[in-house]
């Protein structure tokens, strides 16, 4: 219920929710659901125009990306 929104600790924010959804999706081994919370994240802080989040999300779809 919370993927889409920001978390945050009084006046900082911890990111994108779904970047911790997206690494807790890809250690329980699910590599779909696991780029798809990414790509969102990844939006996100684009749309946020937070780089930090938007170097965590892109690094994270890297290691998220199905192998061949």
């Amino acid at each position: 219920p919370w993927s889409g929104l920001f978390s945050f600790v009084g006046t900082c924010t911890m990111g994108p929710i779904d970047l911790t959804l997206a690494r807790l999706a890809a250690l329980l081994d699910r590599p779909e659901e696991a780029q798809a919370l990414a790509q969102r994240a990844l939006e996100q802080a684009e749309h946020a125009k937070a780089p930090i989040y938007v170097a965590a999300a892109q690094a994270l779809l890297g290691e998220a990306a199905p192998t061949t």
